[in-house]
């Protein structure tokens, strides 16, 4: 609805700073609170009393009966015989007393180390026990004492320690600060230290009385425990479909302002593009997983955060130009990466069909940080990186400013004057100059990009309660001085036990962002790229330097070579300083999820969030710019808010039932409410010079738009397993969507089965583990709002208007796109779990694709809406990890990803055979689907040739160009990807470094056709002083006719427009490059104060192995909104990124 508005409002509602304020208040009220509940929960566990009454069962079931009804952590070795029958009966007994009554008469012994209960083997036969007691201490003991802590120097409770090749059983664990304290057989060598997750090691005693032990993270591990969909933890190896963790120390150690950027390279089947490269620091992000799959809608999969849905919207765009190419951020960047815990990403419709109409791109998982039992643990990570421009377009710096040889100062973007020699010309200031060449004029406009980001967390807890509270500070700036981004993240979560068997897990984050100015990219009026590309190429960057001047009526004007301004570029630097473009977001989202468990074997959850999100934007563009010469400037200003509210429960059950048999089930239901409001308004002038409020607009014009979407779910979930060795899963649910037209409800199921075939066949000594699995899966993709509703507009035609419908009709009996998926995969370990080896197949269909086609004339409409089509992804994806070395100072861990994806056009509609994509605005080629073809391949017009594929001249011996865009360029798509990781370190040293390689697709360049027209590229060198172009005359006969390089070159050449044959601007894409590196070494640290100190040097895109596209990234793009791409136009150059990481642990 468009309506005019001379009210002179500013629409943009700030944030005031009370309320900022407020939150602030509140959230060290909540911090003091949770470290007040840490302090009161201690003790908690010593009074722990039971109710048990077991009869005739395996002694490991009454220590699991213990664990969930307390604290405690029962730890022992495989010497423990807990399948031996045992009976109890107890009923608010104390712990202890119901351990003594179990291990009366049994070779059995026990001791409490805070919430862990360490069993043993009793060796002293019969024995009294103090005698044995006495026995071992006759033994000449050395007292051994020290602290285990992660790499990060956070302390480590409950790590097991054990006495290597003891006569009896000799141990102990950490308690809460990590510490241990040990008396040992003077001839012991050696301590064996072991925790979940982490690489078991063994440390030589070698004399010392005090140890200091770092633990590794296990990188290949069965039992691994990762998070799914509705953030459900389960054993990664009773998983039937793929999934890949992320390794998150490297997001916080290369950072990098996009997290969505800082995961390329690593997972396989997952391919990242990003804007930054194309629009300036802090750009948005495209991911896909396993190919598109979606004509018109979203090929992007769902962001989940702590199992809940989370809003990737873009930021709020600053310009009301359609055609104008400015980027925002995406709501994936809104996550501070040191708050990540873990990222598990679900690749295919099996691994999120719990997600139903919103999974049919997959989902990436993040699991964000929680506190941590024991003392308080204080961390600072804080990394400074710098942008050092390099890559730039190959510029000619031989030919000046002039057409036809000749030196002309006031030509607006021609480089096609004279050969510069030092001659003596009068320049557009009116300076009488030498005319040399200008190879920095380009290289000075930019300065080196910089990333300060400081992390300052707080963790503390007991075993009733747990606090975590971090704060992060981002200031970026891009390669162009206007181009500033500063970021504020506030986090606070509280885990506790209200009661017993009840928890509950709060949090709340709130986000700050203000970018400075969002430069316009593209071929634009405003991107400074595109008008620094197309000047002429002896202009001086000091005379550039000087864009502006005020007249003597006091107006501000451009300084500019073309006297009166010129219609089709800007001074570089006017378009720089002159169009002023702030935005700004302000975000909060907040959970409260309460889980109380009946016994151990039932459970219930429920869980509500908010997601509130406020944007705002400004576009200033000041007279004397382009398309405002006649309006005194103009301004655009607008606001977004948008809220989603969601409140979900879940029935969580696991019972085994006999003989092994075990079932697990959930069942749950979901209502999520997205509600959002819009408002834009553009001036159209001002009718004050550079007055840029809505009051002073010309012809104020305001746009408003809201709208509210629903989606009410039902799932469950349920899987049987027989002795932990095969395992069935089957999945359900049904959505019920407001976009929809009745019955509204549609279902999503899926099944899937695993096999460890390790435990059911006996294999061969070097394999340690193997699996097998398979899955089916149904799943959606969910159509925008208002998607079933006929628009209408009104004229003022007639003596009373007219009512009329929009041009495109909408889908009868709309339906949302859904995909139906097959996936088969195995995992091989070899040599005790040092090398492992995932597989994987899938294969993909997805139908009900909503496309528009031509209608017929007497419907009253141009195009219809119909659901049709089937789009075919299959592939397969290969990760194979490897502890190479280990021993006692030095290991070596690898990582290998490799995917595959064939992708093909199945069918469209009957009589339509191809459809074309949205493409960025004005890039070279046209992106097509075709039916038998692959998605993504892109066409333009082309050289007339003959039937013997020689190119035909026209009579002035310039080549004939094709007038039908129908010449197959390629496909922009790669072939396939592979990632190669390495970890290495010795003693306290560490290095990290990641390799990836993409083969295949392609990429036009409209930057080189539009030099190649201005005579600004170094393709223009050759012909200035006349050639033949190699063809032959309409007759057959050769090309006799003398041409010069301007002529072929303009007429080749040119904005982006699909004018010429893009076919001498295409690229292939196919890359290999040094993603990333960082080389770091702990410092050991003797401090009360300080546990922990890491130093790193680290790197991004350090160098490319090979690039085929030679100058600029096959990786970026300027918008990453639309399905076609595979287009370059006026990139910002491309840069390495250096940088220091400083770790501090208290």
């Amino acid at each position: 609805m468009n309506k005019n508005n001379s009210t002179g409002n500013h629409l943009t509602e700030k944030v005031p700073i009370k309320h900022f304020l407020l939150i602030m208040r509140a959230t060290v009220i909540l911090l003091f609170t949770c470290i007040f509940c840490s302090i009161a929960g201690t003790g908690y566990t010593q009074n722990a009393r039971v109710t048990i009454n077991k009869r005739n069962v395996a002694l490991k079931e009454v220590l699991n009966e213990i664990e969930s009804q307390t604290d405690y952590l029962f730890i022992y070795n495989d010497k423990v015989n807990t399948n031996e029958k045992v009976s109890v009966r107890a009923k608010q007994k104390a712990v202890s007393t119901v351990l003594n009554s179990l291990m009366k008469n049994k070779d059995l012994d026990y001791s409490m180390e805070g919430n862990h209960i360490i069993l043993s083997v009793d060796h002293s036969g019969n024995e009294p026990r103090e005698n044995a007691s006495i026995t071992v201490q006759q033994q000449k003991t050395n007292a051994v004492s020290g602290v285990v802590t992660d790499m990060s120097g956070h302390p480590l409770p409950g790590v097991t320690i054990v006495v290597v090749d003891a006569d009896v059983d000799m141990g102990t664990v950490t308690d809460v600060d990590g510490r241990f304290n040990l008396r040992i057989p003077s001839q012991a060598k050696a301590l064996r230290f072991s925790f979940v997750g982490m690489r078991t090691q063994e440390i030589l005693i070698e004399g010392r009385s005090t140890l200091k032990v770092l633990m590794e993270e296990e990188l290949i591990g069965i039992k691994e425990v990762v998070v799914t969909a509705l953030g459900i933890e389960r054993s990664k190896r009773s998983l039937s479909y793929a999934t890949e963790l992320v390794n998150v120390e490297s997001l916080s150690d290369v950072r990098d302002p996009s997290l969505a950027t800082s995961l390329s390279g690593k997972v396989s089947g997952v391919s990242i593009s990003n804007s930054s490269g194309a629009s300036g620091v802090g750009g948005s992000s495209r991911i896909i997983i396993r190919g598109n799959k979606s004509i018109n809608r979203s090929n992007e999969p769902l962001i989940v955060v702590d199992g809940i849905p989370y809003n990737n919207s873009k930021g709020a765009i600053a310009t009301d130009n359609s055609t104008r190419e400015v980027d925002s951020f995406d709501g994936f960047s809104n996550i501070n990466a040191d708050d990540v815990q873990s990222i598990n990403v679900l690749k295919g419709p099996a691994a999120a069909a719990l997600y139903g109409s919103a999974a049919n791109n997959g989902a990436i998982i993040v699991t964000t940080k929680k506190g941590k039992m024991g003392k308080p643990q204080i961390e600072f990570n804080s990394i400074t990186t710098m942008d050092m421009p390099y890559m730039f377009p190959h510029l000619q710096n031989e030919y000046a400013q002039g057409s036809g040889g000749i030196y002309s100062s006031t030509a607006d973007a021609m480089s096609w004057g004279p050969k510069m020699s030092g001659q003596k010309v009068t320049n557009w200031t009116g300076e009488q100059i030498e005319l040399k060449a200008q190879p920095n004029n380009v290289k000075d406009f930019f300065l080196n990009g910089y990333n300060l980001t400081n992390t300052l967390s707080y963790s503390a807890g007991s075993e009733r309660s747990t606090v975590y509270f971090s704060y992060s500070n981002t200031t970026a700036r891009g390669m162009l001085k206007t181009d500033k981004l500063e970021r504020h993240n506030f986090n606070l979560r509280l885990n506790a036990e209200l009661i017993p068997k009840l928890r509950m897990d709060f949090k709340i984050t709130s986000f700050r962002q203000d970018m400075d100015s969002r430069p316009a990219s593209g071929d634009d009026y405003f991107s400074p790229m595109q008008n620094l590309l197309r000047m002429p190429r002896s202009l001086r960057s000091v005379d550039l330097k000087d864009f502006e001047y005020y007249t003597e009526e006091g107006s501000l004007k451009q300084n500019i070579w073309v006297p009166g301004g010129t219609s089709t570029l800007n001074n570089p630097y006017w378009s720089l300083y002159r169009r002023v473009a702030p935005t700004s977001r302000n975000r909060t989202t907040a959970f409260t999820s309460l889980k109380y468990e009946f016994t151990n074997w039932l459970s219930a959850q429920a869980r509500v969030s908010m997601d509130a999100i406020h944007d705002d934007a400004e576009e200033k563009i000041y007279w004397d710019a382009i398309y405002v010469n006649d309006g005194k400037g103009n301004y655009f200003t607008s606001f977004r808010k948008a809220q989603d509210l969601t409140a979900d429960f879940m029935l969580n059950f696991r019972k085994e039932i006999s003989n092994g048999l075990a079932f697990t089930a959930m069942v749950g239901g979901e209502v999520k409410d997205s509600k959002a409001r819009g408002q834009s308004s553009t001036t159209n002038g001002l009718t004050v010079e550079n007055k840029f409020a809505l009051n002073f607009g010309a012809s104020n014009t305001t746009s408003d738009n809201e709208s509210r979407v629903q989606t009410q779910s039902l799932y469950g979930t349920a899987q049987a397993s027989y002795k932990d060795m095969i395992y069935l899963d089957v999945t359900a649910r049904n959505d019920w969507n407001s976009t929809l037209p009745p019955p509204y409800n549609y279902f999503y199921p899926s099944v899937g089965v695993t096999g460890i075939l390790s435990e059911m066949v006996k294999l061969p000594d070097i394999i340690s583990f193997a699996k097998f699995r398979g899955s089916y899966a149904e799943v959606g993709n969910g159509v925008g709002f208002a998607s079933i509703f006929q628009t209408y507009g009104r004229n003022t035609d007639g003596p009373i208007g007219q009512i009329t419908t929009s041009g495109t009709k909408v889908a009868e009996q709309l339906v949302p796109e859904k995909t139906k998926s097959w996936e088969l995969g195995g995992e091989l370990r070899f040599w005790n779990n040092r090398i492992g080896l995932d597989f994987t197949w899938y294969k993909s269909n997805t139908i009900n694709q909503l496309i528009s086609i031509t209608a017929p004339p007497t419907s009253g409409y141009t195009s219809t809406q119909i659901n049709c089509g089937n789009i075919q992804n299959k592939g397969i994806e290969l990760m194979l990890s490897a502890n190479l070395i280990e021993n006692k100072n030095f290991t070596w861990d690898s990582y290998l990803t490799f995917s595959r994806n064939k992708n093909k056009v199945i069918e469209l509609y009957e009589g339509v055979d191809r459809y074309e994509l949205n493409m960025p605005n004005l890039s070279l080629g046209d992106n097509w689907v075709e039916v038998g073809r692959p998605y993504g391949e892109i066409y333009s017009r082309t050289f007339k040739r003959d039937t013997q594929g020689r190119i035909i001249v026209s009579d002035n011996g310039l080549p004939i160009i094709t007038p039908d865009p129908d010449h197959y360029l390629g496909n922009y798509n790669y072939d396939w990807q592979s990632g190669l990781s390495n970890t290495f370190s010795y003693k306290n040293w560490h290095l990290n470094f990641l390799i990836d390689l993409n083969y295949g697709g392609i990429r036009t360049s409209a930057t080189e056709s539009m030099l190649m027209s201005t005579g600004g590229g170094k393709a223009t060198l050759n012909g200035r002083d006349g050639f033949i172009f190699e063809g032959v005359k309409e007759d057959g006969t050769p090309n006799d006719v003398t041409i010069n390089a301007q002529a072929y070159g303009t007429l080749v050449g040119g904005r982006s427009s699909n004018n010429g044959p893009s076919e001498l601007f295409t690229h292939d894409a196919t890359n290999s490059r040094l993603r990333e590196l960082s080389l770091g070494y702990n410092f050991a640290v003797k401090s009360d104060l300080i546990t922990a100190v890491r130093v790193s040097l680290v790197g991004r895109n350090l160098l490319y192995l090979y690039n085929g596209c030679d100058w600029f990234d096959p990786d970026v793009t300027y918008d990453t909104g639309v399905n076609g791409q595979g287009a370059e136009n006026s990139f910002l150059p491309g840069a390495r990124t250096f940088g220091l990481n400083i770790k501090l642990s208290f």
